[in-house]
């Protein structure tokens, strides 16, 4: 099902609540002991956006390499509500793996779960909740001008407008939905919250950019969405 939208433009010139509880295969340690990483890699276990109810529970895994004993922190980044994480830093296994407990707000959002080693790296895992399903996004971007683009990037702030975060523009509004497409080619959000108002910016470098005011997104159907420069 493909759902089409007139979204009105804007134009641009050119937590953690915590509590101390034990993760199956990771030892938990508030107050940190955990070895640094400034040369090692992490990547969240789970793959895409994470999708959860309202209230809902999960349990978020990170994986680092070369596998040690790492001190992990874990935040929450975005618009969170009342969402929150069993524990803010943990020590990884040895097998280099560290995991909390996500509970979703009590209301629809998007948010990112962040994960960085101790004076390392970090990595963000996206994550929708709402409870009347999920929807996707399919983004053209307009523009007429005459600077060079090559690619875009597309961010989907929940609970937002593109007024309220004009402001920040262009910089990447933290704990957006996020993807990324050479010009040209298909630059999808394959899930995002239904129910909340949802602000898609997109731009090419830091150079061109605009946004768009989305409210009537449709679960399970990709709705269409222009954002003029």
């Amino acid at each position: 099902m493909i759902v089409a939208i007139a979204a009105a433009a804007v134009f641009a010139p050119t937590m953690t609540a915590c509590t101390t509880s034990d993760s199956a295969g990771v030892e938990d340690d508030a107050s940190g002991g955990g070895l640094p990483g400034p040369d090692a890699s992490i990547a969240f276990a789970n793959e895409g956006t994470l999708t959860l109810a309202p209230g809902e529970q999960a349990t978020v895994t990170v994986i680092t390499s070369p596998a040690q004993r790492y001190e992990i922190s874990f935040l929450l980044v975005g618009d969170t509500l009342d969402a929150s994480l069993s524990n803010s830093t943990v020590v990884a296994n040895d097998q280099g793996e560290a995991s909390v407990t996500l509970r979703a707000p009590n209301s629809a959002t998007s948010f990112a779960v962040r994960a960085k080693i101790k004076d390392g790296n970090h990595a963000d895992l996206p994550v929708a909740v709402s409870d009347q399903g999920f929807g996707a996004l399919d983004i053209t971007p307009v523009y007429n001008g005459d600077r060079e683009v090559t690619d875009w990037s597309a961010f989907v702030v929940s609970g937002k407008s593109c007024e309220a975060l004009g402001t920040t523009f262009p910089e990447d509004p933290p704990g957006a939905l996020e993807a990324s497409a050479d010009d040209g080619e298909a630059l999808v959000i394959d899930v995002a919250p239904v129910g909340p108002a949802l602000a898609v910016f997109v731009r090419s470098k830091h150079i061109v950019w605009g946004c768009s005011d989305v409210t009537n997104l449709v679960a399970e159907a990709t709705t269409n969405v222009e954002v003029f420069m």
